[in-house]
């Protein structure tokens, strides 16, 4: 109650404390005789800066802090059309903890158990938290990582893990989200490629195009468990639950496509599965369908239906869309997802065009078209109400897709939006409120 009752307040000692005299319109002379003087202890705009502005803050229960105060900077002197003067943090005078929301969406990972979604921003420490069954936010955990930093997310619902691999200081963090108990970091190696979880053991499997390329991390501790060098060019995985088995995708085979089925208890290679690859394209994405005893491979044009054997069972090309942003495999509906981006070079406008496309993995066919956002990137999909979740890299939304239908992108605003707009001095001050604590933008 006592937050809500200084918010007023505090804009109220804005508006009458820093309210200077009327500016003529640009292009019309200014009147002969001298403007009305300001009220006293302010400064008129002029050459000279103006004093100060001297705010309380607040404490946590929203009181004021004695003998503590904010002071804003002087009004500035500036005849363009938009003159930025400051930005007036009233989560800061609330008490509010800094740094609390979530910005430039960058990396979700699901969790079918709890439904619940994690997404990891890259401007921000903190990890939102997606409340799946209502839709609705309903928190945020700490990523263990201070200033920018691309964070990828990865879950394990059955240990109630999160890894967060921070791939621009090259370390792992997990956070248990029973006990909030941190682990980490570890150092990694420099390039990390693909990463899979393995929840039977509570483990991390990675693979880096360096030697050696294929590592195993235990969840707990966060202890290298192991590593190995099933060939030298390690990339994606594959870790299929059901059957227990880990498949990794050889990116450089000297012939043909490989696949390495290795021991996930030693990372023993125990068998090579050979393929016919397409001629042109390095492949990027496999995926196990434990139902059908499939592995599905693709690259950025072609993909590839094939039995355990690496017989080919179906394929299929993938239009020239755009630039391929991500694949994800849905064994319930046996669908594969592919997200593009649309370039500039193409016709599109630049940042913009988002799309999605959905193939059904017997015939080929598209069965499903959506267009959406400016810069959708990385799919996760949730197993236990089908949902698809896509963070939006140029905007706080989360986007969620029913892979029932795709009828439609539905957007979850998270992070900084406008929520008031407050018209000051004739027009010629705004002020705004966010969800992210507010500011203050002076319009001349």
């Amino acid at each position: 109650m006592r937050q809500r009752i200084l918010l007023p307040i505090l804009l109220v000692l804005l508006l009458s404390a820093c309210t200077p005299p009327p500016a003529p319109p640009t292009g019309l002379p200014r009147p002969t005789a001298p403007p009305a003087a300001p009220p006293t202890g302010l400064a008129a705009p002029s050459p000279a800066p103006s004093p100060p502005t001297v705010l309380p803050t607040a404490t946590p229960s929203g009181g004021p802090t004695t003998g503590s105060s904010l002071t804003l900077p002087p009004l500035p002197t500036c005849a363009d059309l938009a003159c930025p003067w400051t930005t007036l943090n009233i989560a800061r005078l609330q008490g509010h903890t800094p740094d609390a929301n979530v910005l430039k969406l960058f990396s979700a990972a699901a969790d079918p158990v709890r439904q619940r979604i994690y997404v990891a921003g890259i401007l921000t420490r903190p990890i939102a938290v997606l409340d799946a069954a209502g839709g609705q936010w309903s928190g945020t955990v700490d990523s263990g990582i201070d200033g920018s930093a691309y964070r990828y997310l990865y879950l394990d619902p059955v240990a109630n893990y999160l890894y967060i691999v921070d791939d621009s200081h090259h370390r792992l963090f997990r956070l248990d989200l029973t006990t909030n108990e941190m682990a980490g970091p570890v150092s990694l190696p420099e390039r990390v490629g693909r990463v899979a979880v393995d929840t039977h053991r509570a483990r991390l499997y990675l693979t880096t195009p360096d030697a050696p390329t294929f590592r195993a991390v235990d969840g707990r501790t966060l202890e290298t468990l192991y590593t190995a060098d099933p060939g030298p060019g390690a990339g994606s995985i594959a870790f299929a639950e059901k059957s227990d088995t880990l498949y990794v995708l050889n990116l450089a085979p000297q012939r043909g496509g490989q696949i390495f089925r290795l021991d996930p208890e030693t990372g023993r290679v125990i068998e090579t599965i050979s393929y016919n690859a397409p001629p042109a394209g390095r492949p990027r994405f496999l995926a196990a369908d434990d139902a059908r005893a499939h592995l599905v491979v693709a690259t950025e044009r072609v993909v590839q239906v094939l039995d355990l054997t690496g017989q080919e069972v179906s394929a299929f090309p993938l239009p020239r869309a755009g630039e391929l942003q991500d694949l994800a495999f849905d064994p319930v509906h046996e669908q594969l997802v592919a997200l593009w981006l649309e370039l500039p070079s193409e016709g599109q406008v630049a940042a913009l065009g988002g799309r999605l496309q959905v193939y059904d993995l017997n015939t080929g066919r598209t069965l499903h078209e959506l267009a959406f956002g400016a810069k959708p990137h990385r799919l996760t999909l949730d197993a236990a109400n089908g949902k698809l979740y896509i963070p939006e890299g140029d905007a706080s939304i989360l986007w969620s897709i029913d892979t029932s239908s795709y009828v439609e992108a539905t957007p979850l605003r998270l992070g900084d939006s406008v929520e008031q707009v407050v018209v000051a001095d004739g027009g010629r001050r705004i002020f705004l409120t966010s969800r992210l604590g507010g500011g203050r933008l002076p319009v001349p």
